[in-house]
């Protein structure tokens, strides 16, 4: 993984408590995809795109785009995923990011979440901007 899925992994996975949002999704995360069989309720995270930040010359600073898809089962209900959807805004959103090699960091929330389904699960997609300073 890059220092940033590090860093997003390490957010995502540091409350397991009852009721936390890795909690309810039973510690399921991947990168880029999940395998196709995957028990669902499920999370995976993309880095999109992962440029240099280079507004006031400073090229060492960077900003990315990351996708994150929650996917839950038809039957679990829209409701149930939705309150997942809500602790992964609650985790990720204005929060510091530790990202190796940076000191300054913080993850924005693009979208919210756009609902959808794709054929016996629910897809809750959501896009975020994180930003790291070095």
């Amino acid at each position: 993984m890059s220092v940033m899925t590090d860093g997003l992994y390490t957010l995502l996975t540091t409350d397991q408590t009852s009721g936390s949002f890795y909690d309810d999704i039973g510690g399921r995360i991947s990168f880029l995809q999940a395998d196709q069989d995957e028990v669902l309720p499920h999370c995976v995270v993309n880095v999109i795109d992962d440029p240099p930040f280079r507004y006031g010359g400073n090229v060492n600073d960077i900003e990315s785009t990351v996708q994150i898809d929650l996917w839950g089962a038809i039957g679990a209900g829209y409701d149930a995923l939705s309150d997942i959807n809500d602790k992964l805004y609650t985790v990720l959103d204005g929060q510091a990011v530790t990202i190796t090699g940076f000191t300054g960091t913080q993850a924005f929330n693009l979208d919210r979440g756009v609902p959808t389904t794709e054929e016996d699960a629910i897809r809750i997609l959501s896009r975020w901007r994180i930003w790291a300073s070095a």
